[in-house]
C-alpha cells in the first residue's frame, strides 16, 4: 500500500465500527508482538469491545476538537482524535491497522488531529512501540537509540501488569482491561 493511495476526512460517530476495529486490531497487533498475548482478537471480541465502550465512543465523537479517519478504498485504515480541555490538547486515539503501518498514515493524522500550535500544552499517553513513541516525539526510527530504555521500561511495566494486557475472556472477565477504563 503507498501512502498516495490513502485519503485523509473527517470522522464522525457513524464511522464507530470501523474506528472500533482499527483500534483492537492495531492494539492486539502490538500486545502479540510484545509478549502480552499469544491468542488473536476475533470477530466476536471486537464486537464485544465496541459494545462495551459505546457510550466513551459517543462522548468522544461529540467532544472531540479533532477527529480524523485515513481510508483507502473507502476503508478505514487510520483513526486520531484529540480532545481540548482548558489550555490542554490530548490525543486520545490514534491507531493504524497494522498491515496499512508504516508509510506516512499515522504522521500525516498526527497532523491532523494534534495541531501543534493550537494549545498551550499537549499531552499524549506513551507507548511500549518504538514507531508510535517516535512519531509522538517527532523522531525518525533512525534516532530511536534514546528511547529505547523507556520504551523498555514500558513494557517490562506493562508486562508485570496484568492490567495492562489483553484479555478478551482468556485472562479474566473483562474484555480488556486498561488502566484508562479502571
Amino acid at each position: 500500500m503507498a501512502a498516495t493511495d490513502v485519503t485523509y476526512r473527517p470522522a464522525t460517530f457513524a464511522d464507530t465500527r470501523a474506528i472500533n476495529e482499527v483500534g483492537e486490531r492495531a492494539f492486539d497487533d502490538l500486545a502479540r508482538r510484545h509478549g502480552w498475548s499469544d491468542t488473536p482478537i476475533d470477530d466476536a471480541g471486537i464486537e464485544r469491545e465496541l459494545e462495551a465502550q459505546r457510550s466513551l465512543y459517543r462522548h468522544l465523537a461529540e467532544t472531540a476538537d479533532q477527529f480524523w479517519v485515513a481510508e483507502r478504498q473507502e476503508r478505514v485504515v487510520g483513526v486520531a482524535r484529540s480532545i481540548v480541555r482548558g489550555d490542554l490538547r490530548e490525543l486520545t486515539e490514534l491507531f493504524v491497522l497494522p498491515e496499512a503501518q508504516g508509510i506516512g498514515i499515522g504522521d500525516e493524522l498526527l497532523r491532523h488531529a494534534f495541531p501543534v500550535k493550537t494549545s498551550d500544552f499537549r499531552c499524549i499517553l506513551s507507548t511500549p512501540d518504538l514507531a508510535a513513541l517516535a512519531l509522538s516525539e517527532g523522531r525518525t526510527h533512525d534516532s530511536l537509540s534514546e528511547l529505547r530504555l523507556r520504551a523498555t521500561a514500558a513494557g517490562r511495566a506493562a508486562r508485570d501488569q496484568p492490567q495492562l494486557r489483553t484479555a478478551y475472556g482468556r485472562r479474566g472477565d473483562a474484555a480488556r482491561a486498561r488502566p484508562d477504563r479502571q
